[in-house]
């Protein structure tokens, strides 16, 4: 499948494909699906027999096979992540870093409003998108946004209550926040500001955010008929708008419920909830954005009260799936590396244009078959250069240096070594500076151009296979 979405030649390391595809070894997809799956049946009611099997720690007591149980538990230990509360810290993992996931969320039994009782819907509204932007330079669209979002607000200058919510999420541990500012006319601001816990996400920290400033108001501003809640994020603004009998998520559920207890105790206030386009100059928006970021400081520097915040099955995915792909790429990295000195192994596709992916589409302007010809001289397999025309019967010498028949002609060669006045010359910039290896994934539209050129140094009978 790696080598049918790069379209690389059959010779290619597979580590290389893998790469290359941005794909990963079926061992870390089982070892991660495994892993969800147990916690998907741990948030499952506890009276579900799947759950009470997730939760068994000792299966088959005595047995020399291990259980489905500990396997899983193992892979997340290995993430940083205690499973069980109250389980002991293996001695690997303690201190700093060793994330509780036993306060999870719930999954299968989220309640939902009864049809006949949600009369009060009619009284809030949901206004999830802003007229685009459109294209342009940068200066040119913040400028759009800023006045498409100030007329936006001016449509709202005679409410009683304006509530701007913003979220933020920081570190290695994804901490998130959310912060809200209550904005009274002829009051001082109220400000707000809420834990979202660990292995949080945007959206997360966001809906905290809104459910937070909703519960902590609580019955102030009773005597308010119209409260507008301003937001930058359209994701969740969007989940709202389906309804709250369309409930996808425990953070939606919940914000339902606070804005039914404030809409019922207000008689006949309603609620408006605005999206706003972020970081464009609003000043408002700014500050809520200053305020949220400022609370995760906080919480990281351990100044900040950080409250227990049931964690979603979505980050724990990402959790497990990030810190498999970084101890994938060490492995590859350290076992290569030794074999290289010993000789046994050529320059592997990482170590020409390091072990992270290029996204071809950052290139519109690269055709596909630019794109595939890109692909395998990242991989060092390539009809036309490298190592793969000694395969074709062909010479293995640097067909462009001086001396032939002493340097074997391959991509980092060409690229960072090669001596030819031609090559030599071809590798210099308009603007000044030289193409490197590293063009092949920082600027990939120079390195093509750079390898077709040299191609044509040569004369047409040696130019070997065309692609």
């Amino acid at each position: 499948w790696g080598r049918i979405i790069g379209q690389m030649l059959k010779p290619t390391k597979i580590d290389s494909v893998l790469l290359e595809s941005n794909l990963l070894p079926l061992y870390i997809y089982l070892e991660r699906d495994c892993a969800v799956a147990a916690e998907k049946a741990r948030r499952l009611p506890a009276d579900d027999p799947l759950c009470k099997m997730a939760n068994m720690q000792h299966l088959h007591t005595g047995c020399k096979v291990k259980s489905w149980q500990e396997s899983t538990d193992r892979t997340l230990s290995g993430m940083g992540l205690s499973v069980h509360a109250g389980a002991r810290t293996p001695a690997d993992h303690r201190g700093e870093g060793y994330i509780d996931i036993s306060n999870r969320d719930t999954r299968g039994i989220i309640p939902v409003f009864a049809p006949w009782d949600v009369h009060w819907m009619d009284k809030v509204r949901f206004h999830p998108y802003l007229e685009s932007a459109g294209e342009g330079t940068e200066e040119e669209i913040m400028a759009r946004k800023f006045r498409i979002t100030t007329d936006a607000i001016a449509r709202w200058a005679n409410a009683d209550v304006q509530v701007w919510t913003d979220g933020s999420v920081q570190g290695e541990d994804q901490i998130g926040a959310g912060a809200a500012i209550v904005y009274v006319p002829n009051a001082a601001e109220q400000r707000y500001t809420f834990s979202a816990g660990t292995l949080c996400y945007s959206y997360r920290a966001e809906a905290r955010a809104v459910l937070g400033a909703l519960t902590r108001m609580g019955d102030a501003y009773d005597d308010c008929k119209k409260m507008v809640v301003f937001t930058d994020s359209q994701s969740l603004l969007t989940a709202l708008n389906k309804g709250a009998l369309n409930q996808e998520s425990e953070d939606v559920r919940l914000i339902f419920q606070a804005i039914r207890r404030k809409v019922e105790n207000k008689r006949g206030a309603t609620i408006d909830f605005q999206f706003v386009y972020a970081h464009c100059g609003i000043e408002r928006n700014e500050a809520v954005d200053a305020l949220a970021n400022e609370a995760v400081q906080e919480m990281m520097e351990g100044r900040g009260v950080q409250t227990p915040y049931p964690m979603s099955l979505p980050s724990i995915r990402a959790r497990i799936t990030k810190k498999l792909k970084a101890e994938w790429y060490m492995k590859m990295k350290t076992e290569n590396e030794d074999r290289i000195q010993e000789g046994k192994l050529e320059v592997p596709r990482y170590a020409i244009c390091e072990s992270d992916t290029i996204k071809l589409t950052a290139f519109p302007e690269v055709s596909y078959r630019d794109q595939v010809f890109a692909r395998r001289l990242r991989t060092g397999e390539c009809y036309q250069i490298g190592k793969f025309r000694s395969r074709l019967g062909k010479p293995g010498h640097c067909r462009w240096c001086v001396v032939l028949g002493e340097t074997p002609e391959t991509v980092i060669h060409l690229f960072d070594e090669c001596m030819d006045p031609g090559v030599i010359q071809l590798r210099r910039l308009p603007e000044g500076g030289v193409i490197t290896r590293k063009a092949l994934r920082n600027d990939l539209p120079a390195a093509i151009k750079f390898a077709r050129e040299c191609l044509k140094l040569l004369p047409p009978e040696v130019e070997g296979r065309q692609e």
